[in-house]
Protein backbone atom coordinates (compact mmCIF):
# COMPACT_ATOMS: atom_id res chain seq x y z
CA UNK A 1 0.00 0.00 0.00
CA UNK A 2 3.01 2.37 1.02
CA UNK A 3 4.41 1.79 -2.37
CA UNK A 4 1.77 2.72 -4.53
CA UNK A 5 0.63 5.72 -2.85
CA UNK A 6 4.87 6.60 -2.89
CA UNK A 7 4.72 6.02 -6.55
CA UNK A 8 1.64 8.17 -7.50
CA UNK A 9 3.33 11.15 -5.12
CA UNK A 10 6.28 10.77 -7.49
CA UNK A 11 4.40 10.23 -11.11
CA UNK A 12 3.24 13.75 -9.58
CA UNK A 13 6.54 15.56 -9.24
CA UNK A 14 7.11 16.17 -12.91
CA UNK A 15 3.31 17.45 -13.55
CA UNK A 16 3.95 19.77 -10.44
CA UNK A 17 7.38 21.03 -12.06
CA UNK A 18 5.38 21.69 -15.43
CA UNK A 19 2.75 23.81 -13.46
CA UNK A 20 5.06 25.58 -11.81
CA UNK A 21 7.16 26.95 -15.00
CA UNK A 22 3.70 27.61 -16.46
CA UNK A 23 2.97 30.05 -13.64
CA UNK A 24 5.94 31.62 -13.91
CA UNK A 25 6.64 31.92 -17.99
CA UNK A 26 2.83 33.25 -18.24
CA UNK A 27 2.87 35.70 -15.83
CA UNK A 28 6.28 36.56 -17.08
CA UNK A 29 5.30 37.43 -20.38
CA UNK A 30 1.99 38.60 -19.08
CA UNK A 31 1.06 42.58 -20.52
CA UNK A 32 1.82 45.30 -17.44
CA UNK A 33 3.94 46.51 -15.26
CA UNK A 34 4.69 44.73 -11.47
CA UNK A 35 6.74 48.06 -10.37
CA UNK A 36 3.97 50.76 -12.38
CA UNK A 37 1.35 48.30 -10.20
CA UNK A 38 2.80 49.36 -6.98
CA UNK A 39 3.71 52.35 -7.07
CA UNK A 40 0.93 54.13 -9.35
CA UNK A 41 0.79 55.89 -12.65
CA UNK A 42 2.30 58.95 -10.93
CA UNK A 43 5.59 57.49 -10.18
CA UNK A 44 8.93 58.81 -12.35
CA UNK A 45 10.97 56.45 -14.61
CA UNK A 46 13.83 56.62 -11.54
CA UNK A 47 11.48 55.81 -9.19
CA UNK A 48 10.09 52.65 -11.37
CA UNK A 49 13.42 51.82 -12.40
CA UNK A 50 15.23 51.38 -8.70
CA UNK A 51 11.80 49.44 -7.87
CA UNK A 52 12.70 47.64 -10.95
CA UNK A 53 16.09 46.53 -9.44
CA UNK A 54 15.34 46.09 -6.11
CA UNK A 55 12.63 43.61 -7.10
CA UNK A 56 14.73 42.14 -9.37
CA UNK A 57 13.03 42.43 -12.44
CA UNK A 58 15.95 43.57 -14.83
CA UNK A 59 17.23 39.83 -13.98
CA UNK A 60 16.99 36.54 -16.40
CA UNK A 61 13.99 34.66 -16.18
CA UNK A 62 15.62 31.60 -15.69
CA UNK A 63 17.77 32.94 -12.51
CA UNK A 64 14.20 34.54 -11.29
CA UNK A 65 12.19 31.12 -11.57
CA UNK A 66 15.19 29.48 -9.29
CA UNK A 67 14.83 31.81 -6.67
CA UNK A 68 11.36 31.96 -6.57
CA UNK A 69 11.48 27.57 -6.70
CA UNK A 70 13.74 28.38 -3.90
CA UNK A 71 11.84 30.59 -1.51
CA UNK A 72 8.75 28.14 -2.23
CA UNK A 73 10.44 25.30 -0.86
CA UNK A 74 10.67 26.79 2.17
CA UNK A 75 7.27 27.93 2.25
CA UNK A 76 8.51 31.74 1.65
CA UNK A 77 5.97 33.00 -1.45
CA UNK A 78 7.34 36.72 -1.07
CA UNK A 79 5.37 39.47 0.11
CA UNK A 80 2.34 41.50 -1.91
CA UNK A 81 3.45 44.50 -4.05
CA UNK A 82 0.09 46.06 -3.41
CA UNK A 83 -0.49 45.27 0.33
CA UNK A 84 3.14 44.37 1.78
CA UNK A 85 1.81 41.82 3.68
CA UNK A 86 3.27 37.95 3.50
CA UNK A 87 1.59 36.18 0.36
CA UNK A 88 1.51 33.08 2.68
CA UNK A 89 -0.41 34.92 5.29
CA UNK A 90 -2.71 36.23 2.90
CA UNK A 91 -3.12 32.67 1.08
CA UNK A 92 -3.87 30.94 4.63
CA UNK A 93 -6.15 33.35 5.10
CA UNK A 94 -8.54 32.83 2.15
CA UNK A 95 -7.60 29.32 1.51
CA UNK A 96 -9.14 28.31 4.62
CA UNK A 97 -12.47 30.00 3.70
CA UNK A 98 -12.71 28.79 -0.10
CA UNK A 99 -11.73 24.57 1.70
CA UNK A 100 -15.09 25.34 4.11
CA UNK A 101 -16.81 26.58 1.12
CA UNK A 102 -15.52 23.58 -1.38
CA UNK A 103 -16.56 21.40 1.31
CA UNK A 104 -19.42 22.30 2.07
CA UNK A 105 -20.04 22.18 -1.36
CA UNK A 106 -18.71 18.99 -1.89
CA UNK A 107 -21.06 17.12 0.61
CA UNK A 108 -23.86 18.53 -1.43
CA UNK A 109 -22.51 17.06 -4.81
CA UNK A 110 -22.66 14.26 -2.47
CA UNK A 111 -25.92 14.34 -1.24
CA UNK A 112 -27.60 15.35 -4.45
CA UNK A 113 -25.60 13.25 -7.15
CA UNK A 114 -25.97 9.66 -5.64
CA UNK A 115 -29.80 9.57 -4.54
CA UNK A 116 -30.52 10.97 -7.89
CA UNK A 117 -28.25 8.82 -9.71
CA UNK A 118 -29.52 5.40 -8.56
CA UNK A 119 -32.79 5.91 -8.15
CA UNK A 120 -32.61 6.96 -12.32
CA UNK A 121 -30.78 3.74 -12.42
CA UNK A 122 -33.10 1.53 -10.49
CA UNK A 123 -35.80 2.84 -11.83
CA UNK A 124 -35.12 3.22 -15.77
CA UNK A 125 -37.19 5.31 -17.95
CA UNK A 126 -39.83 5.91 -14.74
CA UNK A 127 -41.07 9.21 -14.10
CA UNK A 128 -38.63 10.03 -11.75
CA UNK A 129 -35.52 8.96 -14.13
CA UNK A 130 -36.98 12.05 -17.02
CA UNK A 131 -37.32 14.16 -14.14
CA UNK A 132 -33.84 13.64 -12.54
CA UNK A 133 -32.14 13.95 -16.22
CA UNK A 134 -33.96 16.95 -16.88
CA UNK A 135 -32.77 18.54 -13.90
CA UNK A 136 -29.23 17.20 -14.26
CA UNK A 137 -29.22 18.64 -18.06
CA UNK A 138 -30.90 22.12 -16.11
CA UNK A 139 -27.87 22.00 -13.68
CA UNK A 140 -25.03 21.43 -16.18
CA UNK A 141 -26.22 23.95 -18.60
CA UNK A 142 -26.91 26.90 -16.42
CA UNK A 143 -23.32 28.84 -15.47
CA UNK A 144 -22.88 29.04 -11.34
CA UNK A 145 -22.92 32.80 -11.88
CA UNK A 146 -26.46 32.66 -12.75
CA UNK A 147 -27.65 30.31 -10.29
CA UNK A 148 -26.10 32.64 -7.75
CA UNK A 149 -27.77 35.74 -9.09
CA UNK A 150 -30.87 33.67 -8.71
CA UNK A 151 -30.47 32.67 -5.57
CA UNK A 152 -29.98 36.15 -4.19
CA UNK A 153 -32.89 37.39 -5.90
CA UNK A 154 -35.60 35.15 -5.04
CA UNK A 155 -34.17 33.15 -1.96
CA UNK A 156 -32.08 35.49 -0.36
CA UNK A 157 -33.71 38.76 -0.99
CA UNK A 158 -37.45 37.61 -1.84
CA UNK A 159 -37.91 35.00 0.47
CA UNK A 160 -35.13 35.96 3.17
CA UNK A 161 -34.74 32.21 4.21
CA UNK A 162 -30.66 32.55 3.93
CA UNK A 163 -28.23 36.22 3.64
CA UNK A 164 -27.50 37.71 0.42
CA UNK A 165 -24.31 37.81 1.36
CA UNK A 166 -21.39 37.88 3.18
CA UNK A 167 -19.00 35.43 5.11
CA UNK A 168 -20.12 34.33 8.80
CA UNK A 169 -17.05 32.81 11.13
CA UNK A 170 -17.60 29.99 12.20
CA UNK A 171 -16.69 31.56 16.02
CA UNK A 172 -20.12 33.60 15.64
CA UNK A 173 -22.17 30.16 15.53
CA UNK A 174 -22.66 27.21 13.70
CA UNK A 175 -26.15 27.85 12.17
CA UNK A 176 -24.85 31.49 11.21
CA UNK A 177 -21.94 29.98 9.93
CA UNK A 178 -23.80 27.58 7.95
CA UNK A 179 -26.48 29.56 6.39
CA UNK A 180 -23.58 31.97 4.82
CA UNK A 181 -22.53 28.94 2.90
CA UNK A 182 -25.67 27.56 1.62
CA UNK A 183 -26.55 29.29 -0.91
CA UNK A 184 -22.82 29.66 -2.41
CA UNK A 185 -22.24 26.30 -1.96
CA UNK A 186 -25.56 25.91 -4.11
CA UNK A 187 -24.80 27.61 -6.67
CA UNK A 188 -21.16 26.09 -6.99
CA UNK A 189 -22.38 22.42 -6.74
CA UNK A 190 -25.38 22.60 -9.05
CA UNK A 191 -23.30 21.43 -12.32
CA UNK A 192 -20.62 18.49 -10.61
CA UNK A 193 -23.63 17.46 -8.79
CA UNK A 194 -25.21 17.05 -12.46
CA UNK A 195 -22.41 15.43 -13.92
CA UNK A 196 -22.01 13.00 -11.26
CA UNK A 197 -25.51 12.28 -11.03
CA UNK A 198 -25.40 11.18 -14.96
CA UNK A 199 -22.24 9.38 -14.28
CA UNK A 200 -23.37 7.19 -11.28
CA UNK A 201 -26.50 6.39 -13.32
CA UNK A 202 -24.57 5.45 -16.43
CA UNK A 203 -22.24 3.28 -14.44
CA UNK A 204 -24.92 1.58 -12.43
CA UNK A 205 -26.81 0.98 -15.65
CA UNK A 206 -24.11 -0.93 -16.69
CA UNK A 207 -23.29 -3.29 -13.41
CA UNK A 208 -26.95 -3.76 -12.97
CA UNK A 209 -26.53 -5.93 -16.41
CA UNK A 210 -23.87 -8.29 -15.01
CA UNK A 211 -24.38 -11.75 -14.55
CA UNK A 212 -23.67 -11.31 -10.84
CA UNK A 213 -26.32 -9.19 -9.75
CA UNK A 214 -28.94 -11.72 -11.62
CA UNK A 215 -27.47 -14.08 -9.67
CA UNK A 216 -27.53 -12.27 -6.43
CA UNK A 217 -31.21 -11.93 -7.24
CA UNK A 218 -31.83 -15.54 -8.35
CA UNK A 219 -30.08 -16.34 -4.45
CA UNK A 220 -33.05 -14.25 -3.12
CA UNK A 221 -31.14 -11.59 -1.25
CA UNK A 222 -32.97 -8.66 -0.86
CA UNK A 223 -33.28 -5.76 -3.76
CA UNK A 224 -31.73 -3.09 -1.24
CA UNK A 225 -28.55 -5.26 -0.57
CA UNK A 226 -27.93 -6.13 -3.88
CA UNK A 227 -27.79 -2.33 -5.44
CA UNK A 228 -26.23 -1.11 -2.21
CA UNK A 229 -23.73 -4.40 -1.37
CA UNK A 230 -22.71 -5.15 -5.06
CA UNK A 231 -23.84 -2.62 -7.69
CA UNK A 232 -23.02 0.84 -6.18
CA UNK A 233 -19.45 -0.96 -5.35
CA UNK A 234 -19.24 -1.99 -8.43
CA UNK A 235 -20.01 0.72 -9.99
CA UNK A 236 -17.92 3.40 -8.28
CA UNK A 237 -14.09 3.12 -10.41
CA UNK A 238 -15.88 5.89 -12.78
CA UNK A 239 -17.62 8.01 -10.26
CA UNK A 240 -14.61 7.98 -8.14
CA UNK A 241 -12.46 9.66 -10.97
CA UNK A 242 -15.48 12.52 -11.39
CA UNK A 243 -15.13 13.16 -8.26
CA UNK A 244 -12.07 13.99 -7.59
CA UNK A 245 -11.97 16.55 -11.01
CA UNK A 246 -14.69 17.86 -9.08
CA UNK A 247 -13.23 18.88 -6.15
CA UNK A 248 -10.33 20.44 -8.17
CA UNK A 249 -13.30 22.00 -10.03
CA UNK A 250 -15.00 23.61 -6.53
CA UNK A 251 -11.78 24.90 -5.09
CA UNK A 252 -10.22 26.80 -8.14
CA UNK A 253 -13.55 27.35 -9.79
CA UNK A 254 -15.97 29.52 -7.05
CA UNK A 255 -13.98 32.93 -8.31
CA UNK A 256 -17.02 34.55 -10.01
CA UNK A 257 -19.53 33.09 -6.96
CA UNK A 258 -16.96 34.40 -4.30
CA UNK A 259 -16.83 37.86 -5.58
CA UNK A 260 -21.06 37.64 -5.79
CA UNK A 261 -20.95 36.62 -2.64
CA UNK A 262 -18.58 38.70 -1.46
CA UNK A 263 -16.74 35.93 0.00
CA UNK A 264 -12.66 36.68 1.10
CA UNK A 265 -11.96 33.11 -0.56
CA UNK A 266 -9.17 32.33 -2.92
CA UNK A 267 -10.93 33.19 -5.82
CA UNK A 268 -11.59 36.57 -4.82
CA UNK A 269 -8.28 37.10 -3.48
CA UNK A 270 -6.81 35.60 -7.23
CA UNK A 271 -9.76 37.97 -9.30
CA UNK A 272 -8.27 41.02 -7.10
CA UNK A 273 -4.58 39.71 -7.22
CA UNK A 274 -4.54 39.84 -10.77
CA UNK A 275 -6.40 42.89 -11.65
CA UNK A 276 -3.65 44.90 -9.33
CA UNK A 277 -0.81 43.01 -11.52
CA UNK A 278 0.44 41.85 -7.61
CA UNK A 279 2.03 38.63 -9.50
CA UNK A 280 3.52 37.21 -6.24
CA UNK A 281 -0.18 36.78 -4.65
CA UNK A 282 -0.97 35.52 -8.30
CA UNK A 283 1.68 32.69 -8.50
CA UNK A 284 0.80 31.67 -4.49
CA UNK A 285 -2.56 31.16 -4.93
CA UNK A 286 -1.89 29.42 -8.23
CA UNK A 287 0.83 26.95 -7.19
CA UNK A 288 -1.21 26.58 -3.96
CA UNK A 289 -4.58 25.80 -6.09
CA UNK A 290 -2.41 23.37 -8.41
CA UNK A 291 -1.15 21.35 -5.97
CA UNK A 292 -3.77 20.72 -4.13
CA UNK A 293 -5.58 19.50 -7.49
CA UNK A 294 -2.63 17.50 -7.74
CA UNK A 295 -2.96 16.31 -4.13
CA UNK A 296 -6.49 15.35 -4.48
CA UNK A 297 -6.28 13.28 -7.76
CA UNK A 298 -3.66 11.31 -5.49
CA UNK A 299 -6.26 11.02 -2.97
CA UNK A 300 -8.59 9.55 -5.40
CA UNK A 301 -5.99 7.04 -6.96
CA UNK A 302 -5.48 5.76 -3.30
CA UNK A 303 -8.99 5.21 -2.87
CA UNK A 304 -8.95 2.80 -5.95
CA UNK A 305 -7.58 0.28 -4.14
CA UNK A 306 -9.77 0.31 -1.52
CA UNK A 307 -12.79 -0.40 -3.64
CA UNK A 308 -10.69 -2.82 -6.20
CA UNK A 309 -7.69 -4.18 -4.68
CA UNK A 310 -7.11 -5.43 -8.09
CA UNK A 311 -5.69 -2.18 -9.30
CA UNK A 312 -2.62 -2.49 -6.40
CA UNK A 313 -2.16 -6.08 -7.04
CA UNK A 314 -1.37 -5.04 -10.89
CA UNK A 315 0.42 -1.63 -10.60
Amino acid sequence: MARFFARRLLFSLPVLFGVTVLIYVLLWFAPGDPALSSLGIYATPEQLETLRAQLDLDKPIYVLYLRWIGQVLRLDFGVSLITKEYVGTLIGHSFSITAQLTAVSMIMVLLIAFPTGIISAVKRNSISDTLSRIFSLMGISMPNFWLALLFITFIAVGLGWFPPGGYVSPDRGFWPWLNSLILPSLAIAAAPASSLSRMVRASMLDVLSKDYIRTARAKGQRERWVILRHALRNSMMAPMTIIGMQVGYLLGGAIIVEVIFFFPGMGRLLLEAGIDQDYSVVQGVALVTSVAFILINVLVDFLYVFIDPRIRDSD
